[in-house]
């Protein structure tokens, strides 16, 4: 009289079920893929922000911005690859130089990150060390190329202001190279 039915799944209810549990698990991965992009992120503006306090210290302490290696064309960069200041020349105000958490080497497509450069003499992108053209002394610029962060395109919301007088003269070009950038004379 009654009917014997098996208990179980049909091959088109396991099929529902592991598609459902496919997307799913795709929303999350691609969820927690752009967390990561804003962690690092996160990281490059704490660490820049630590190079920037870094210099400062250096500059009351020695009158003067530490000179860059001019490792990539003649800019200093750090990176995984390279990283400027692993020369020692911050020691005792940041022992451990961040670098990128992504970007590495040195050329066309690879150099993303942290730059600096420190001008002694002469003029850069048009901003002049020697009077009468401008204050007349060196300057350093640090800053992070286009194309590093993840998350942000354009100019990173927050990003410092250069020095009046340097942000008058640096060419365009100059500063559309970076999505963070600060600097200043001594």
């Amino acid at each position: 009289m009654f009917k014997n039915k098996s208990k179980g799944f049909t091959i088109i209810e396991l099929i529902v079920a592991i598609a459902i549990i496919a997307v799913l698990a795709a929303i999350v991965l691609a969820g927690v893929n752009q967390y990561d992009k804003r962690a690092r992120d996160a990281r490059r503006i704490a660490d820049i922000k630590q190079l920037q306090k870094a210099l400062q210290i250096y500059y009351s302490e020695n009158g003067r911005y530490p000179d860059d290696d001019n490792d990539c064309s003649g800019w200093d960069i750090g990176n995984q690859t390279w990283n400027f200041f692993s020369n020692g020349v911050l020691n005792g105000i940041i022992n451990n130089p961040p670098e990128d958490p992504i970007a590495t080497g040195c050329g066309p497509g690879l150099s993303k990150g942290f730059w600096y450069i420190k001008v002694n003499t002469g003029s850069y992108a048009g901003c002049y060390t020697n009077p009468p053209n401008l204050p007349g002394s060196p300057f350093y610029l640090l800053g992070i190329t286009n194309s590093t962060f993840e998350t942000i395109t354009g100019v990173y919301p927050g990003s410092p202001s250069l020095d009046p007088a340097l942000n008058s003269c640096l060419a365009v070009s100059i500063k559309n190279s970076f999505q963070w950038l600060t600097g200043a004379y001594e």
